[in-house]
């Protein structure tokens, strides 16, 4: 049985754009890969809810402060 998508009266979305910056190069590469160069990454994340909040919030964005500087931190420790 395929899991079904749990569907929310409510949804709500956060998203940081190119807000997750890293840098890597590709040593072994024959091209211009083999410098440092690097790109942002970007993430989008997805609330749902029956209920809303006391004040007709889905989400409380402002508890995500904690949520970034540990994306934030485990971006740091990416290796590709």
């Amino acid at each position: 049985m395929a899991n079904q998508p749990i569907v929310y009266k409510y949804t709500s979305t956060k998203e940081y754009v190119d807000a997750f910056p890293c840098a890597y190069r590709q040593w072994r590469a024959d091209s211009h890969c083999n410098t440092i160069h690097g790109y942002s990454f970007s993430m989008k994340f997805y609330f749902g809810t029956n209920d809303l909040d006391v004040r007709n919030w889905a989400a409380d964005y402002g508890g995500l402060k904690e949520l970034k500087k540990i994306t934030s931190k485990e971006q740091a420790h990416l290796h590709y």
